[in-house]
């Protein structure tokens, strides 16, 4: 599945490219904001959801195989992994309440 989540403050887009990677689109300027994709799982496993912090500028991301990737686009980076947290997670939110917790939906 593709996916696509507009930043909830700027005029950003994050693409999730082929089955692991992700790269942010420029909307005022028509350009990708990194010459080379992001790769979320170093394992090649697919990432069935996307979702961005409130805030703009960490996008969480769900792996096929179990491990929730916080990209920090300020970086361009991963900036934390939890691993080994469940086999199949399907989605993945921020919360509104507090911008440091997830809530994840599995499949099982």
């Amino acid at each position: 599945m593709n996916r696509c989540r507009w930043n909830p403050n700027t005029n950003q887009i994050a693409v999730k490219i082929d089955f692991n990677k992700i790269n942010l689109i420029d909307t005022e300027k028509f350009t990708k904001l990194y010459k080379e994709q992001a790769s979320l799982d170093e394992f090649g496993n697919g990432l069935p959801w996307i979702d961005w912090r409130n805030d703009g500028n960490l996008l969480a991301c769900a792996s096929d195989g179990g491990e929730v990737n916080i990209f920090d686009q300020r970086e361009g980076a991963i900036v934390n992994s939890f691993k080994n947290l469940h086999s199949g997670i399907f989605s993945i939110f921020w919360t509104q309440v507090k911008l440091s917790l997830i809530q994840m939906v599995f499949d099982v």
